[in-house]
């Protein structure tokens, strides 16, 4: 099942379903094609439902409690749960509509109907580099939180003093509190303000000097000096980010290839002990098996005639004891060494567990 999961076909699996979702809801806007295939499209949102529900039960049967710690995916749980409320509360709403419910059903409805919409935010789940540009956003929260008070104070001065100047010029943007504001947030967008400043000019007649200073002063420092430094903090971030990323990746490629050399250093030193077995077992071979007077060079003579030859004063059953333990000798000594091979890499591994938590204990 965690193979499942986490293979690259289920998740292009998945990713195919809430495209083709998605493209279904923006063709639902249409009326002409809603009238003619509104069934159609209940019946494939029905499919596309239950392949979601398949899988986020089979997340949370694999990940457990693991699951609910993921940001992610507790937004794949809540946009899926929705989608099911949306679905099932025509058919448990339904009798009470017949029987004199409140028209609000109906409006609650459309609402959760709209939240489909909200499926598209899946697809952040799949895309890797949204994630971390969300991620950013996140977390610079932190750092604007001052950058955003000082806008805040500066935006209630300047609508303190816009009104009392301009109130009785220009009450469409400054006739209170509370327009006086809304002005001055759309002046953060550059919108308008020009025409502000002709209104003021035309109903006073002459060039307004306040006016002028007044938009002049608001757009240096809310947009030129605030706002920019707004998104300064956010680009610094989004670079600190993409860094740390950069990071991350190169101490996984770096443990990779430390794995792999200790693997091959490993199998290099099994080879090793191999090969000082087998030339051990030979030696032995010969020293018992074979005559003094036979040297290296010369071809191996029956087994079980040097055998008999070397024990031609030891009776038959001795004959065929010794036999065998010389037969069983070498079988037990490759276990002893395999035995000894396996003991030193679970070391090694218990080692390196403890390094690795080591590291994880610092790093937290």
């Amino acid at each position: 099942m965690y193979k499942l999961s986490e293979s690259r076909f289920f998740s292009s699996v998945i990713m195919a379903a809430i495209l083709i979702n998605t493209l279904m809801l923006v063709l639902s806007t249409w009326r002409s094609v809603a009238i003619r295939f509104d069934y159609y499209f209940a019946v494939i949102d029905g499919i596309f439902m239950a392949v979601y529900v398949v899988e986020c039960g089979l997340k949370i049967y694999v990940w457990r409690a693991q699951y609910f710690q993921q940001g992610w995916d507790i937004l794949d749980l809540v946009i899926v749960c929705t989608s099911l409320s949306e679905m099932i509360a025509p058919l448990t709403v339904g009798a009470s509509t017949f029987s004199g419910g409140s028209t609000n059903i109906f409006r609650i409805l459309r609402v959760l109907r709209a939240l489909r919409s909200l499926r598209v935010l899946r697809t952040i789940r799949f895309l890797e580099n949204i994630q971390v540009i969300l991620i950013t956003c996140l977390h610079s929260f932190q750092s604007l939180g001052a950058i955003l008070m000082l806008m805040g104070t500066f935006l209630v001065i300047f609508a303190v003093i816009g009104r009392g100047l301009f109130v009785k010029h220009d009450p469409k943007h400054f006739g209170g509190f509370g327009k006086t504001c809304f002005t001055l947030i759309q002046l953060l967008t550059l919108d308008d303000w020009f025409e502000i400043f002709t209104g003021i000019t035309d109903v006073l007649g002459y060039f307004d000097i306040r006016m002028f200073f007044y938009l002049l002063f608001y757009i240096i420092i809310e947009y030129f000096v605030f706002l920019n430094l707004f998104i300064a903090v956010l680009v610094d971030n989004f670079q600190l980010t993409l860094r740390d990323k950069l990071v991350k990746k190169a101490e996984e490629k770096e443990h990779l290839e430390n794995a792999k050399k200790q693997i091959e250093l490993r199998r290099k030193e099994e080879d090793a002990e191999n090969s000082d077995s087998d030339d051990n077992f030979e030696t032995i071979r010969k020293e018992l098996l074979f005559n003094d007077n036979t040297s290296s060079d010369e071809e191996y003579v029956d087994v079980e005639k040097e055998l008999i030859t070397f024990m031609d004063d030891a009776a038959d059953e001795e004959n065929l004891l010794i036999e065998c333990y010389y037969r069983v000798l070498p079988f037990l000594e490759k276990n002893y060494h395999q035995h000894s091979d396996y003991m030193a890499c679970h070391n090694r591994i218990i080692d390196h567990i403890v390094d690795n938590t080591d590291d994880v204990i610092d790093r937290n």
